[in-house]
């Protein structure tokens, strides 16, 4: 079913999993307001923003707009699946569940549909990520967001951009979110950025046990070997 907002966003009420085949059917982007109830931004983006007429009539014709809380239900996934940390968030997905654009923040209605515009031009989607890239684009936030879009559909380019953002951050700490890139990319010892998991040996231990390090290296080593066992071609 729908949700109406007086002539503003109309939101689907129903699973992620029923949104993504109605965006397939109706090849159409999804737009999801990525929220939490405690965060201020999202209360007034619903009360100012979404409830505006010329936002509706904008996402609804353009979207199939939805919305999930990030701390219950089908939301805990999400935020994990997308490496949702700030609200609100707002992921622009094809009906594969595959990011096309990313915003976050408040925003007016005008910017907002803005990010809607830009969202739907298919110059400022992935291709555009990628051009930005290989010209050699080196902005941390940039970098980032990059990871964040590709590490489940192109790992490969995911860990390019790793490699990149980390060689940034030689000398200095990194955050929990920087872990999180570096694991959530990097799949066996072969992998470019098992280096900075060695030079970073003291800073990991200090948060997970030395146990589950050594595991962890166990394991990214079995990776290689099965890799590098395993023939693409022949598929022996």
């Amino acid at each position: 079913g729908v949700l109406l907002f007086g002539q503003g966003m109309k939101f689907e009420q129903s699973t992620f999993k029923d949104i993504l085949a109605k965006a397939k059917t109706e090849n159409k982007i999804i737009f999801m307001d990525a929220f939490t109830t405690w965060c201020g931004p999202c209360k007034l983006m619903d009360k100012n923003v979404f409830t505006k007429e010329e936002v509706g009539s904008y996402y609804n014709a353009n979207f199939i707009n939805s919305r999930f809380d990030m701390e219950k239900g089908e939301g805990l996934e999400i935020a994990k699946k997308y490496g949702v940390k700030a609200f609100p968030t707002y992921l622009f997905l094809n009906g594969d569940g595959e990011i096309v654009y990313r915003g976050t923040g408040y925003y007016e209605a005008p910017e907002f549909i803005n990010i809607g515009k830009e969202a739907a031009d298919p110059s400022k989607q992935v291709a555009m990520l990628k051009k930005k890239f290989d010209a050699g684009e080196k902005d941390p936030a940039f970098l980032k967001n990059f990871m964040k879009v590709f590490m489940f559909s192109e790992p490969e380019l995911a860990e390019k951009a790793a490699v990149k953002y980390f060689e940034d951050k030689k000398g200095q700490p990194l955050s929990n979110e920087d872990f999180s890139y570096l694991f959530g990319i990097m799949k066996e010892s072969s992998s470019p950025l098992f280096k900075i998991m060695e030079e970073r040996k003291t800073e990991i231990t200090q948060v997970i046990p030395e146990a589950s390090y050594q595991g962890m290296v166990k394991n990214l080593k079995l990776n290689t070997i099965m890799k590098q066992a395993y023939h693409k071609e022949t598929k022996k």
